[in-house]
């Protein structure tokens, strides 16, 4: 009887050392328990879960949200990090950057392409029938070539 409740003992010392309680098995990692476990390279974030917010931590650019992972940290968007990110309709152009983005990349408005033409979401190339002065034209859609 002695043997038995030593050994019943050992195993509630051992349940509680997993964090188990007597009668609960461990749980598995999930993406929403507040714990850093699983693939996650920050609590319940990257690895297996959704990106990660910027400052958490990840060694892979599929861990952020950003899509920038510098030094182990997932960093904020900006317009030079050569990833379309934050508000940019292309990479590192349009949306809140100064840069206007080039004919065929994306856009949201006629404000985001350097042509001043965005048309079905997609800068295009300067014509001299598009409504804008743009290209080499001298005013709109004449002179120039």
């Amino acid at each position: 009887m002695m043997m038995r409740s030593l050994l019943a003992g050992s195993l509630v010392a051992v349940g509680l050392l997993a964090g188990c309680t007597r009668g609960e098995a461990a749980r598995a990692a999930s993406c929403t328990d507040n714990v850093l476990n699983g693939s996650e390279t920050d609590v319940d974030c990257g690895g297996s879960c959704s990106p990660c917010a910027d400052g958490k931590r990840c060694s892979a650019t599929a861990d952020c949200g950003s899509g920038v992972c510098t030094g182990g940290i997932c960093q904020s968007p900006t317009c030079t990090d050569g990833v379309k990110n934050g508000t940019e309709t292309a990479v590192d152009c349009g949306g809140s950057c100064s840069k206007q983005c080039t004919d065929g990349t994306g856009c949201e408005g006629p404000g985001d392409c350097a042509s001043g033409v965005c048309l079905e979401k997609v800068c295009q190339v300067p014509s001299c029938t598009d409504g804008v002065k743009n290209g080499s034209e001298t005013a709109v859609d004449c002179g120039g070539s």
